[in-house]
């Protein structure tokens, strides 16, 4: 029985560190797509351009170091 929970325990660290791999490619997905966006758009559309930096500020933002970030598991089918 205790090889079992320490198994248990491997597989969970495995999985938790699985999703937190994920979570930060999801991130850094999403900051990059942001920077992108807002480059192209400046070229022809300000306003929007404007938009997506405002709604990304934080996460765009040099001085702040550590973001709270909250991320819900799938619950789906």
């Amino acid at each position: 029985m205790p090889n079992r929970n320490k198994n248990d325990k491997i597989k969970e660290n495995d999985q938790f560190l699985n999703t937190m791999t994920t979570l930060e490619n999801t991130l850094r997905h999403s900051h990059d797509w942001a920077i992108d966006r807002i480059h192209e758009l400046s070229e022809y559309d300000i306003e929007a351009a404007h938009s997506i930096q405002s709604e990304f500020s934080e996460w765009l933002n040099p001085d702040i170091s550590e973001h709270d970030i909250f991320s819900l598991e799938y619950i789906g089918e």
